[in-house]
């Protein structure tokens, strides 16, 4: 473990909420804990795709129906520090 990913075992895991689920669609929130509050989520879809981005509302759109499990990341833009996973959600597509 480096020095980065120590200083990121210091904050609190960000969170990952269901917003809504429509079909194959599904937007959630995620929260972050950077003092900052200048934040970069990384999201694992769960699919085998993920994605980054600063904005905290965010869409993905399934290819197959299931259930998935949803978890986040979140570093700062400087790279000063990046947390651990955030506790996944489950998701169940149609």
């Amino acid at each position: 473990m480096g020095i980065w990913d120590w200083i990121g075992h210091l904050f609190k895991r960000p969170k990952v909420k269901l917003v809504a689920v429509m079909g194959r669609l599904v937007t959630v929130r995620v929260e972050g804990t950077d003092p900052l509050d200048v934040h970069v989520f990384l999201v694992d879809w769960g699919d085998g795709r993920s994605d980054e981005s600063t904005d905290n509302k965010r869409k993905h759109t399934y290819a197959e129906p299931g259930t998935c499990s949803i978890r986040t990341k979140e570093r700062c833009p400087w790279w000063v520090f990046i947390t651990r996973w955030s506790k996944p959600i489950s998701v169940t597509v149609t």
